[in-house]
């Protein structure tokens, strides 16, 4: 029997650490809840030049970028997440104050597809 471990042994860094550039990318093991009510992403990181050694874990905490894309964000999910510096909201009830900016790359062959999505299209024949 292989296990995955989800939970413990890993490394946390907060977004205000990041410096412009930074990334690490690796596959989602574990989503776990934030004390803001969102999910963070726990990593088994692959590459990143955030000094991570390679297979060891990692928490992301939850931002903006992972909110809009969060029905993506599911264990087994391979993601590369590249900061970007803080930038300043523009529009919105935030309209103003600063936010971490992120950019998140999923890769398409490893997204998970429903059931509906993975059979074929009979209702025309």
């Amino acid at each position: 029997m292989a296990y995955t471990q989800i939970m413990g042994g890993g490394n946390y860094r907060k977004w205000s650490d990041w410096k412009e550039g930074e990334y690490v990318e690796g596959t989602i093991v574990n989503r776990t809840p934030d004390q803001f009510g969102g999910m963070s992403v726990v990593l088994k990181v692959a590459e990143n030049n955030i000094n991570v050694t390679p297979g060891q874990q990692i928490t992301l905490n939850n931002c903006g970028a992972f909110r809009q894309v969060d029905e993506q964000l599911v264990r087994g999910t391979k993601i590369k997440v590249v900061y970007q510096g803080k930038d300043v909201m523009s529009k919105g009830k935030f309209k103003g104050k600063e936010f971490n900016k992120v950019d998140v790359f999923v890769d398409d062959s490893t997204i998970p597809t429903t059931s509906n999505e993975s059979q074929e299209d009979t209702s025309s024949l």
